[in-house]
């Protein structure tokens, strides 16, 4: 029984900590751990590190482009086609991810 009640808030409990955490450490750092162990960061248009409104909108672009199939395939084509490599939420927001210098 508890199964059947614990999972759908457990689930929404997992969403809830990772999208609070890709804000945050996009907001702090300008990336989350898994970017900077590949060395991009997330910039705005100005080249500078997001700030916690940039982050809070580009996490939620980036939540709905995942979870939405049509959606995530215009950002891939976009990433695959456009100069700078950016997703659709990138574009909307004036964002994009570069190379970390060493």
């Amino acid at each position: 029984m508890t199964v059947g009640l614990g999972l759908p808030f457990a689930v929404f409990l997992f969403l809830l900590i990772n999208f609070a955490y890709r804000v945050v450490t996009i907001a702090s750092k300008g990336a989350t751990l898994g970017m900077r162990l590949v060395a991009i960061e997330l910039r705005t248009h100005r080249g500078t590190r997001p700030d916690l409104t940039i982050a809070l909108l580009h996490t939620l672009g980036y939540s709905i482009a995942i979870s939405m199939g049509p959606v995530q395939l215009i950002s891939i084509v976009l990433m695959l086609t456009t100069p700078r490599g950016q997703g659709l939420h990138d574009m909307a927001l004036g964002t994009a991810m570069i190379n970390r210098a060493p």
